[in-house]
């Protein structure tokens, strides 16, 4: 069976030091809890004054705090030629039990009908005094005693610690505070980029992504709106212009100039109402005016309210996760303080004054190249008009009324396409007139010819056919050329382009910007907080360090083992303690309240914490867990290395009634026990792995000993409770 010891703390009282005395004298029920009296007491005592503190004992016996009392009575138990004999104050019968240590060395003895050892043995009353000042050790021998004839038994100890050797521990505490304060290039294997932090600064990008940033149907968003729908409708007004039917149907062309300046005029309003938005979301991020409210009106989506609580708990898990890993507290300082300033500049959002300029895209708009038709491509297709004129006049029978009306055509497509361009300009004579010159010409030509075979009704139809078609392909593919061009020049799709770009523009500025300024300014001055933090604990370990600079590198490592499993829970209590530190900065995060950046009070805290860790290794010892360390699991593989090296300690959880050990008694005094009584405890500090021991029941502690305990009660007619009143002076 395995037990765990209760919080009670035990309190020692030496009545052989004028000090221990002193301080009982000072209590009473009154005082006694300001006084830090415990309900264990152990009390140290000589035999030959125990008569003589009977007033003592009774005064403790009626503290109501003191609810069980160990007294060690040391010293010869033999009244010169008179028979031994342990007189106890009767005033502790039933509340406490007694242990006598006849001689505070003792002799190595096993315990049964075999002599003792020659000579004096290596464990103390010392040792023992430690053992019963772990509360469940106390517990248990109060327990055991109690069951034993007059509540009186001599004790045997052995006792083992699996103990780091002090030297090898600073040691690796600079090294392992040096691993923590290291800058330039020993710091570049321990700082190389994480995304730990980093990730939770640029968390706000991600946050309200599916959310609209301009608000529907609000001023802003109709002007983009009228923006967009604008552009689409100058848009196909334009393709509809590259059409055959904008040949046939004079309006087509005549409605696109009016849909370009609309398109126009609204890009125009739109940019301008972009422009003020942005410069009043710079105004009001600044000084506070326009007011959020104003801004939420126009269109923008209102301010997000900052999650405190959300920002401290993921700030805490990022930073413990990268003093896990190994970060250096610099390294993560300068981090911290260039997030902070990227998320304080709004995180990279362009300004309003980077808002591009609309005048190229606008002067397309506003004022249409013209259409050109002459000399390209009408040049193109006189060479048709040429031939197709010839050929018409050239028929014998249609020839005189079909060479004409080619000419005539071809001026007439002529004139048309001009008459169709969207600037309604005049009719240019030149063009016109040199296709009907042209024509004129082939026309000439063709009558000069005369046919040298006859030629029959069908194939003059099929020529007429032919010219018909030129004439008209030619011109409508000359105007598809002419219009192509032109709508290739007026760039709608640029205009449009820009004008999503304006939108996307204020949707990144509000995002990053606008919506989650107060998130950024708070995440801003968190950083800048704990940045002044780390700084402080930096200051106090190299303070450190340069306390321990002597003893630095001193000591050779003999176990890599242990060294290697020491650094580890050195680094744990180290992340440990500076966790500790940053806990008030998270604290304060989640308040809401203002942050202030107070070195002074971050370097009392770092120091306060040092003091406590250092106080706390001196006093308790390495293997207890410090304060705020929760993970034992360091220590507990630490402890199973320092395990398997300790021999005695696993002889002695093997260790029984008849085993040797310490009895803490004189040679002569062995006769004086009865060891067919006697009653074995075990106990082993909590992270040493027992489980492949025979022990059948051991005491789990703190500390850093494995020990045993044989409890051997007295012979009958050796113990008397004493009721005899003999008091010192001034008791």
């Amino acid at each position: 069976m395995t037990r765990s010891h209760p919080a009670a703390a035990v309190l020692v009282l030496d009545f052989r030091t004028e000090e221990g005395r002193a301080f009982l004298e000072t209590l009473n029920a009154d005082t006694a809890d300001a006084l830090g009296l415990t309900s264990h007491v152990l009390v140290l005592d000589t035999t030959e004054d125990l008569a003589g503190h009977h007033g003592r004992y009774r005064r403790l016996a009626l503290l109501p705090q003191v609810t069980g009392v160990v007294l060690l009575a040391v010293g010869p138990i033999r009244d010169g030629a008179a028979a031994p004999r342990l007189r106890v104050p009767k005033a502790l019968q039933g509340l406490g039990v007694v242990l006598w240590v006849g001689h505070e060395r003792g002799v190595r003895w096993t315990g049964g009908s075999q002599p003792p050892g020659a000579g004096q043995a290596e464990s103390t009353v010392d040792e023992l005094v430690l053992a019963l000042r772990l509360p469940a050790v106390f517990e248990q021998v109060l327990t055991s005693v109690r069951e034993m004839p007059h509540q009186v038994a001599g004790p045997g100890i052995e006792v083992d610690h699996a103990a780091v050797d002090p030297a090898l521990l600073r040691t690796l505490r600079v090294r392992a505070l040096r691993r923590f304060t290291a800058t330039g290039t020993t710091a570049r294997a321990h700082d190389r980029a994480s995304a730990e932090l980093a990730a939770v600064a640029g968390a706000t990008g991600a946050q309200g992504a599916a959310e609209p940033a301009i608000t529907p149907r609000s001023p802003l968003d109709e002007l983009n709106r009228t923006a967009a729908t604008r552009l689409t409708a100058a848009r196909q007004a334009v393709q509809g212009v590259r059409a055959r039917r904008a040949l046939l149907d004079g309006g087509v062309a005549r409605g696109v100039l009016p849909r370009l300046a609309s398109a126009a005029q609204a890009l125009v309003e739109q940019h301008g109402a972009v422009r003020r938005v942005l410069d009043d979301v710079e105004s009001s991020l600044a000084e506070g005016y326009p007011p959020a409210t104003e801004l939420t009106e126009r269109g923008l989506r209102p301010p997000a309210e900052v999650d405190a609580q959300e920002l401290a708990d993921a700030l805490r898990t990022a930073f413990t996760a990268e003093l896990v890993r190994g970060r250096t507290l610099p390294g993560l300082a300068a981090q911290a303080r260039a997030l902070g300033n990227r998320a304080g500049e709004g995180r990279g959002a362009t300004p309003a004054d980077d808002v591009p300029d609309p005048a190229p895209v606008l002067r397309t708009l506003a004022d249409p190249p013209p259409l050109r038709l002459w000399p390209a491509p009408l040049a193109h297709v006189l060479p048709l008009v040429f031939l197709t004129c010839l050929a018409a006049a050239w028929l014998p029978a249609s020839g005189v009324a079909a060479g004409p009306a080619a000419a005539l055509l071809w001026a007439a497509l002529t004139a048309l396409l001009f008459a169709r361009r969207p600037d309604r300009r005049a009719t240019p004579l030149v063009p016109v007139a040199l296709v009907a010159v042209l024509g004129a010409v082939g026309v000439a030509a063709g009558s000069a010819l005369p046919a040298p075979w006859p030629v029959g009704v069908l194939v003059e139809s099929s020529v007429l056919v032919v010219v018909l078609l030129v004439a008209v392909s030619g011109a409508v593919l000359t105007w598809r050329a002419a219009a192509g061009a032109w709508a290739d020049a007026v760039r709608v799709e640029r205009a449009a382009a820009f004008s999503r770009r304006l939108v996307e523009h204020v949707e990144s500025v509000v995002r990053t910007r606008w919506t989650h300024a107060e998130h950024n300014r708070r995440l801003a001055d968190s950083l800048y907080v704990v940045a002044v933090a780390l700084d402080a604990v930096v200051e106090v370990f190299e303070d450190l360090i340069g306390y321990y600079r002597d003893d630095y590198d001193h000591t050779e490592v003999t176990s890599v083992d242990t060294a290697t499993h020491l650094a580890e829970v050195l680094h744990h209590d180290l992340v440990a303690l500076v966790a500790g530190v940053l806990r008030p900065c998270f604290n304060e995060i989640a308040s809401h309240a203002p942050l202030s950046g107070d070195a002074r009070r971050h370097l009392a805290a770092a120091r306060e914490a040092v003091a406590e860790y250092n106080d706390h290794l001196e006093n308790a010892g390495l293997r207890e867990l410090p304060p705020g360390v929760t993970d034992d699991g360091p220590r507990r593989v630490l402890a199973a290395t320092l395990w398997r090296g300790s021999e005695v300690g696993r002889r002695i959880l093997r260790s029984g009634e008849r085993s040797e050990m310490t009895q803490l008694c004189t040679a002569n005094d062995i006769k004086l026990l009865n060891p067919g009584a006697a009653v074995v405890l075990h106990f082993a500090s909590w992270d040493i792995d027992i489980t492949s021991e025979r022990a059948a029941d051991v005491i789990r502690t703190s500390g850093d000993a494995v020990g045993v305990l044989r409890l051997t009660p007295l012979k009958t007619g050796l113990v008397e409770w004493s009721v005899e009143r003999v008091e010192e002076a001034g008791a």
